[in-house]
């Protein structure tokens, strides 16, 4: 192939494969991507409940920020997963 030279256009075989990666790996970034914000929602979170007094701890608890973070993870995760899927298959 000269570096002038058009790309080719992929077979119908190879044009499906391929469009079912770019679906998966749209789908993934998206689960990531709402589980990086339920993340900081739930450090957010430990940390408004620490500071008006709810986590009944006096020092910074691993275990309660493990709690909060780990509830608001799952909960993005879940509804990134959900928009993201209606997203790509409501075409």
């Amino acid at each position: 192939m000269v570096g002038s030279d058009p790309p080719e256009p992929l077979d119908g075989e190879l044009a499906v494969g391929t469009h079912w990666v770019v679906k998966i790996v749209v789908m993934i970034a998206c689960v990531v991507g709402f589980t990086v914000v339920g993340t900081g929602i739930g450090f957010f979170t430990f940390y408004l409940a620490d500071s008006i007094g709810v986590i009944d701890s006096m020092d910074f608890s691993w275990i309660d920020l493990f709690e909060c973070m780990s509830v608001f993870v799952i909960l993005s995760a879940v509804i990134g997963g959900r928009v993201c899927y209606k997203t790509i298959f409501s075409k």
